[in-house]
């Protein structure tokens, strides 16, 4: 896609303190909202696993049933997903879109589609990845005001009020958050799981974890020396639980 090693890709993008996989990810739908091809996701990325593709299109806040409907606009999609969410970025991100070629409609015909087939192919990771590392500054600024390293605990209540707890433990690899935890329900097996697409930004936190079917988004932000959230727990596409979450810092023993 661009000529740059994967090394030196995700060297710009620890750099921009982002994650390769979310700028891949966003690179990628980004492309196909530049081509009005969400009808044809699936193909277009060679997606098997309808899993995978309902985690991309929520993480891009591509509705379902959004892609048969009228085409994304480039600002409606930057607006609405959820892999790089860094204000500082995404401005870096528009000014590179505005400042190149004009994205054309489609009443131009085949001047505007050799047109969009040119801004897509400069789309790619490498584009993002650099638009990103302009940025870098100021998205470490904002990750550097809060620090949620190490283990919290607390209350995770719904509307049925049953007692469950949510642990959660932080830790830093490098430029990379990563978290493990539970969320415990009475009668359930106490088990450890891996939390995917951890995020601290600013004083925000978020991740999200599968389990089969379902998928369980957790997003929060810090209120004094707690975090609040809460999360919410869908299956296909379809939310049926939310729990609100409060969580403190379990003092070390």
């Amino acid at each position: 896609m661009v000529a740059a090693s994967a090394g030196v890709i995700r060297a710009w993008c620890s750099l921009a303190d982002v994650r390769p996989k979310q700028s891949l990810d966003l690179a990628r739908l980004l492309r196909l909202v530049v081509r009005n091809q969400l009808h044809c996701a699936e193909d277009c990325l060679e997606i098997v696993d309808p899993r995978t593709m309902t985690r991309l299109l929520r993480m891009g806040g591509i509705p379902l049933a959004r892609r048969s409907r009228r085409p994304l606009s480039v600002g409606e999609f930057l607006d609405r997903q959820t892999f790089v969410q860094s204000e500082s970025c995404l401005r870096a991100l528009r000014t590179v879109l505005e400042q190149g070629t004009r994205l054309p409609g489609a009443h131009e015909g085949v001047r505007a589609m050799a047109t969009m087939q040119k801004i897509a192919r400069s789309v790619s990771v490498g584009i993002l990845a650099l638009t990103l590392v302009s940025a870098a500054p100021s998205a470490q600024a904002q990750s550097a005001a809060f620090d949620p390293s190490g283990p919290w605990q607390g209350p995770c209540l719904g509307k049925d009020r049953s007692d469950r707890t949510l642990l959660v433990t932080f830790t830093r690899a490098e430029r990379a958050w990563q978290a493990k935890g539970r969320l415990q329900t009475p009668g359930y097996p106490e088990t450890d799981s891996t939390f995917e697409e951890v995020k601290v930004d600013g004083e925000k936190v978020s991740f999200i974890s599968l389990f089969g079917p379902m998928l369980a988004e957790f997003t929060g932000a810090r209120k004094g020396d707690r975090l609040d959230g809460s999360v919410t727990i869908s299956r296909d596409g379809k939310a049926y639980m939310t729990c609100a979450w409060s969580l403190s810092r379990v003092a070390a023993k």
